[in-house]
């Protein structure tokens, strides 16, 4: 989910890249204002210093995740490089595989697994990609990842 897929909302709770986390109020010009839930004072915010979003204080349902991208090994650049150009995502399962899909996948919490059509084990390179976490809220897409 992109930042720009929803608004946010009085209540929202922002946390920032410095691990802050801000209260999403309403100013008098309508524009979004941040209040620190430490200090209590309101703080002027930059969108690029969002990492999560949560619909409220509870912090139980995420709305969004900015996702830093992660520095490759150059084994990790050379295997995506060489896997079959038909598979654009992968991801890992609960169990710790790793796989590669044509098609995004979709997270299925019952199955401890990611679901999607004609995926490939990547289990040969388990002990790398360890960025790739099953708590990721979405799939790493292949060609985002060897992108300069």
């Amino acid at each position: 989910m992109k930042k720009e897929d929803f608004k946010l909302k009085y209540g929202n709770i922002v946390e920032l890249k410095d691990g802050r986390r801000l209260l999403c109020v309403k100013s008098f010009d309508k524009k979004d204002a941040f209040i620190d839930l430490k200090s209590e004072e309101c703080v002027p915010v930059r969108l690029r210093d969002f990492m999560k979003v949560y619909e409220d204080y509870t912090l139980q349902n995420l709305l969004w995740e900015r996702k830093e991208k992660p520095i490759l090994t150059e084994d990790e650049k050379a295997i995506l490089r060489n896997i079959d150009k038909d598979y654009k995502w992968i991801a890992r399962d609960k169990n710790t595989r790793l796989f590669a899909y044509p098609n995004e996948p979709y997270k299925h919490h019952g199955a401890l697994g990611w679901l999607g059509n004609n995926s490939e084990s990547m289990q040969l390179f388990k002990h790398l990609f360890q960025f790739i976490q099953w708590e990721d809220t979405e799939p790493y897409l292949i060609g985002e990842l060897l992108e300069d």
